[in-house]
């Protein structure tokens, strides 16, 4: 069996790279807003959602 060797690196960093969007999402929208990000965090509620991919190997 073949690893996918890019695969592997992003899995293995996602949940860093994730943090650090989802940090930068929440200051960038307060300072759009013009507000201080404690403030920001009391008044708005940013939600996600999972997208999950399936594919299947060529034939």
């Amino acid at each position: 069996m073949e690893v996918d060797q890019t695969a592997l690196l992003f899995n293995a960093h996602a949940s860093a790279l994730w943090a650090r969007c989802t940090t930068y999402l929440r200051r960038e929208i307060a300072t759009r807003l013009g507000m201080i990000q404690k403030t920001a965090h009391a008044v708005l509620r940013i939600s996600f959602g999972t997208v999950a991919e399936y594919r299947t190997a060529p034939a």
